[in-house]
């Protein structure tokens, strides 16, 4: 094997081992960018759940005070 040979080989080696890390870099930019994603809907989620929660509590107030607003007026 001659020596330009080898130097060609480490040559085209280094190359795809440069353009390997760059798609590396790519997917982990990718990965980090899902997982803000993921983050923000879960938080949204959270988020919903409580909102829905609350609207549950308010409804049932609600529903509770016009009951007994209106067994208030049949007793009147």
């Amino acid at each position: 094997m001659s020596p330009l040979s080898s130097n060609e080989k480490i040559t085209t080696i280094l190359k795809e081992v440069k353009e390997l890390k760059r798609m590396v870099a790519c997917k982990d930019e990718e990965l980090e960018r899902k997982e803000r994603e993921l983050e923000q809907l879960s938080m949204g989620f959270v988020l919903f759940k409580k909102v829905h929660q609350h609207a549950q509590t308010d409804d049932q107030g609600i529903i509770q005070s016009l009951s007994n607003n209106k067994m208030s007026l049949v007793f009147k």
